[in-house]
């Protein structure tokens, strides 16, 4: 059957979070909590028995080129893993079972990092298996970026020049095995190193581990009984770090540590984000001295406002004990600007990404160009290379598909009967998967306790769609992909 290896890689993918369970049954046990365990056994023999369905039924089958297969079955996978990562919620939830797993697991596959539950009735064998699933979409994402997006050019993705081994081109799927088997080790090192320095600090074993899987892949899950702040400035410093690694391209990384020690400066992407970071640092600066006059000069608030903006940039969502200066006039603006710019296009941060903008800019500029000159002859360049029309063309889809999902996303919450104020940032938070970002946009916002059904949906469609990019369901509508 056409496209049957997808699905087999999909059971693969369910066996190996059956094993991901492992760990939170044991931890509930540890605990005391049978209620929580049972659940999280039930979700294990769930996932083993659909996963092995998967490999059973489409055993033996060959791989597919066929764009249109490759981007329907991602879509489909991605929804198929977040209902099974979501069973434990879904069981010890209070009501709508089904619609709280799909909710809570897309918020764990997408790195969003929100949860129906209340802060302090979370479990630990729950947060430590958000955690580890959080850690495991950030890492797929890099996987599909690098396979199955490039094989589609969803905005304009290859224009990126990876330093991966040339075996990716041969082939979606060799492509997707290859990407996550290179890249795998030194996604999981870089956790533990991370683990290990955070250890170091005042933080306990448990809050170490979780912390580190969370700054890697910017998902910044919310600990037992605490907010999602970071308290004390050693472990401030090795988030940023952490935040900084995910958000910059994972195949750079393994570059430079191939031997390719120019790799970052030859990286226009890394470059362009570094810019943005520091000139939003410079405009967060001039809002701070409006606002807090000469304490703005205090060696805390600039590193609490870097601290602040590199978790939104990165789309972690991070907090700090102290959260006043993100109340500045002005500054919910700029951090919704950075949510929305996002990492860059092989990182685990979400929003449209460092590349597309830079590519946006420049061809504003090459069309004001051909205005003040009309017969002269511009171009637009990217990473030492000329844009083609169809790359272009990419860009300009993907960038216009998100504004379209923010803005459908804001006006069905708002007619399900979320005040318009808080739709917008929750539509914005979803689709950038950022989910921290609305408490401080709109702090009279109650969190995502006890919300509706359509409320759930909607938020985990625009999850989905803004993590493996709208331009795989809009390329599904185009006639001419049918043909490819």
């Amino acid at each position: 059957m056409q496209g049957g290896l997808l699905f087999v890689t999909l059971g693969r993918y369910l066996c190996l979070m059956a094993l991901m369970m492992l760990p939170p049954v044991l931890l509930s046990y540890h605990d005391g909590d049978d209620r929580v365990a049972d659940a999280f056994i039930t979700a294990l023999m769930a996932a083993v028995f659909i996963g092995a369905l998967f490999m059973l039924a489409f055993r033996g089958s060959k791989a597919t080129e066929k764009l249109t297969v490759a981007m329907a079955g991602v879509i489909f996978s991605g929804v198929v893993v977040a209902i099974v990562a979501g069973i434990p919620n879904g069981l010890l939830a209070a009501k709508n079972g089904l619609v709280v797993a799909l909710f809570d697991g897309m918020s764990m596959m997408t790195t969003t990092g929100v949860s129906s539950f209340a802060e302090n009735t979370v479990p630990r064998a729950l947060v430590l298996w958000q955690a580890t699933m959080g850690w495991l979409g950030g890492f797929t994402s890099v996987v599909l970026a690098l396979s199955v997006l490039h094989f589609a050019n969803s905005g304009g993705i290859q224009l990126h020049k990876s330093p991966l081994p040339h075996g990716l081109g041969e082939g979606l799927y060799n492509r997707l095995l290859q990407a996550a088997q290179t890249l795998l080790p030194l996604y999981a090192i870089t956790t533990f190193i991370g683990f290990l320095a955070l250890i170091i600090g005042p933080m306990s074993g448990f809050e170490a581990i979780v912390r580190a899987m969370g700054g890697i892949s910017t998902h910044g899950f919310n600990i037992v009984g605490d907010s999602n702040a970071v308290t004390d400035q050693w472990s401030q410093l090795i988030m940023l770090m952490l935040m900084l690694f995910g958000a910059l391209n994972l195949d750079y990384h393994y570059g430079w540590l191939k031997g390719q020690r120019r790799m970052y400066n030859q990286d226009s992407e890394s470059i362009s984000f570094m810019r943005y970071l520091v000139l939003a640092m410079g405009v967060f600066w001039l809002l701070a001295l409006a606002g807090l006059g000469r304490d703005a000069f205090d060696g805390s608030v600039l590193f609490d406002g870097f601290f602040i903006l590199t978790s939104m940039m990165s789309t972690t969502g991070l907090t700090l004990p102290d959260m006043s200066l993100a109340s500045l006039p002005g500054v919910d603006v700029l951090l919704i600007s950075l949510v929305v710019l996002g990492g860059c296009v092989i990182s685990t941060s979400g929003g449209i990404k460092i590349m597309r903008f830079v590519i946006v800019l420049r061809h504003l500029a090459a069309e004001l160009s051909k205005l003040a000159s009309p017969s002269g002859i511009t171009s637009i360049r990217y990473a030492r290379s000329l844009v083609a029309e169809r790359d272009l063309e990419a860009v300009w889809l993907l960038g216009g598909g998100f504004l379209i999902l923010v803005a459908v996303g804001s006006v069905s919450l708002a007619i399900i009967g979320i005040p318009f104020e808080q739709a917008l940032p929750m539509a914005v938070a979803a689709t950038t998967t950022t989910g921290p970002l609305v408490e401080l946009i709109s702090p009279s916002f109650p969190g995502y306790v006890g919300l509706y059904t359509g409320e759930y949906i909607t938020l985990s469609f625009l999850m989905l769609f803004g993590r493996i990019e709208i331009t795989l369901l809009l390329g599904l509508l185009v006639r001419a992909i049918w043909r490819r």
